[in-house]
C-alpha cells in the first residue's frame, strides 16, 4: 500500500467512528419547516338538569349531545341532576350545548 491509499483509508476509518448526528440535532431542520398542529382545548362546564329519574334519562341526554361536533362526554349525576359537560367551545358553543340537552326534554342550566 502506498502512502495515498493509507491516508485515504484512515480518513475512511475515522468517518466511520465518528459519531453521527443525533435525532434531535437531524429534527432541528426539520421542526423549522414543519407545520405546528393545533391542539384540541375542550372545556369541562358544570351543569344542573332537572327532571332526570333514571339512567335512561341519562341515556337520552347523552345520546342528543353525541349530536354535537365537539362533544365529548357528559357526566351528570342521577340523583342530584348536577354534573359536568366536556366540549370543544371552538366546534359547540355553551349555548348549543343547552338547547341540546333542553332539546331532549330536560330543563338545563349552567352553575
Amino acid at each position: 500500500m502506498n502512502r495515498k491509499m493509507i491516508a485515504a483509508f484512515v480518513a475512511a476509518s475515522l468517518l466511520a467512528l465518528a459519531p453521527a448526528a443525533s435525532a434531535t440535532e437531524a429534527q432541528k431542520g426539520a421542526d423549522a419547516v414543519a407545520p405546528v398542529k393545533p391542539t384540541v382545548k375542550t372545556v369541562r362546564a358544570k351543569v344542573a338538569v332537572e327532571g332526570i329519574f333514571c339512567a335512561d334519562c341519562l341515556k337520552h341526554i347523552d345520546a342528543g349531545l353525541k349530536r354535537l361536533k365537539g362533544f365529548e362526554k357528559a357526566e351528570i349525576d342521577q340523583k342530584t341532576g348536577v354534573g359536568f359537560v366536556t366540549f370543544d367551545p371552538a366546534l359547540s358553543s355553551r349555548a348549543q350545548v343547552l338547547k341540546a340537552i333542553n332539546d331532549t326534554g330536560y330543563k338545563a342550566k349552567w352553575l
